[in-house]
């Protein structure tokens, strides 16, 4: 930081840049409109607190067109291959 005349202080230029303002992410034209066409996962964990099932992680998918969330509790990490595998049978045998 340097002192410029005043008494104020002049941020360094990695002070500056981290509080610049970023523009918006551009809005999209193209929305999907076939259910299930696009979705959305997190793997969230490890959680702090164990569920009532001893789980300690998440998994969340969400479809773009629908909304629609579906959350699987894990007991671990590794257990999600597993858990996306059941979910897209199930979703193919709702969906027809």
């Amino acid at each position: 930081m340097q002192l410029i005349p005043g008494g104020h202080k002049e941020p360094c230029a990695g002070c500056a840049q981290g509080k610049m303002h970023q523009t918006p992410h551009p809005l999209t034209t193209h929305r999907n409109r076939i259910r299930l066409e696009e979705v959305h996962m997190e793997l969230i964990g490890k959680m702090p607190i164990q569920s009532r099932n001893k789980k300690l992680h998440m998994l969340v998918i969400l479809d773009d067109v629908s909304c629609y969330s579906w959350v699987y509790g894990l007991h671990g990490k590794s257990d999600a291959a597993h858990q996306i595998q059941l979910w897209m049978a199930e979703a193919e045998r709702q969906s027809g």
